[in-house]
């Protein structure tokens, strides 16, 4: 059974929760979404060789099940690609955090020797907030898996557009430049009178709508499947005005 865990993770100033799986000596499982699960373990720094032998038993099985068809909705590649983009994302999160707290441990020891006597020194620890490397992994991981189902939604939408309703217009997407690491994933709908901005977040998809005579309506989804519905019926009503 998932425990859900509230952390100090904020997305649009809510509580981001885990659904954590099993948490046992070093390794903790926790669920991405309703398609995959992330399995993360500690090793010993320098024995990242030695681990990665032992595992290559039941890693060669898993990439055989991956080369299948066993993939999800997401590709062999894809996934592989996720996994070395969530590695990077928490090796980044943890050098800046040991950067952040050498130089606080720098700025104390300074000032704690500048108020004792001469001669006299003394260290004070001082540590920067934890970093949350697991919920970061798990927001970005999220990110990246429904920004992918978003993607392929709009592919979707092109093809019923020119084979189901036979129109010769095509939907103009402009997606806005993020970091790789980024929490969220922005783009613009137009289609004929029609403009949405879309905001994709960990595990929701926000869509604002700006009407003819400017006002503004903004809905949220939680899966693909809404958002494709959602665009399919806005579309039907703008191919039936003239």
């Amino acid at each position: 059974i998932s425990e859900m865990v509230g952390q100090e993770t904020m997305r649009s100033g809510e509580t981001l929760l885990l659904s954590v799986i099993h948490c046992h000596e070093g390794e903790v499982k926790v669920q991405l979404d309703d398609e995959y699960s992330l399995t993360v373990k500690l090793i010993e720094a320098g024995t990242a060789s030695a681990a990665a032998n032992n595992d290559s038993g039941t890693n060669g099985e898993q990439n055989g099940k991956l080369n299948g068809a066993d993939s999800g909705s997401q590709s062999t590649t894809q996934l592989k690609t996720l996994c070395r983009t969530l590695l990077l994302h928490s090796q980044s999160l943890y050098h800046d955090h040991c950067i952040k707290t050498r130089a606080q441990q720098s700025t104390t020891e300074v000032k704690t020797e500048s108020k004792l006597a001469p001669g006299l020194t003394r260290k004070k620890t001082a540590t920067s907030p934890s970093p949350h490397i697991l919920q970061s992994c798990v927001g970005l991981g999220c990110k990246l898996i429904f920004e992918r189902k978003v993607r392929m939604v709009l592919n979707r939408i092109s093809d019923w557009l020119a084979q189901d309703m036979k129109c010769e217009e095509t939907v103009e997407v402009e997606w806005l430049p993020t970091t790789v690491f980024g929490t969220h994933s922005c783009f613009v709908i137009l289609f004929r009178r029609l403009c949405l901005d879309v905001r994709v977040d960990a595990d929701e998809v926000r869509v604002t709508q700006t009407s003819e005579n400017g006002e503004f309506k903004s809905v949220k989804f939680e899966s693909d499947f809404e958002l494709e519905y959602f665009l399919k019926k806005h579309m039907s009503i703008q191919l039936r005005k003239r």
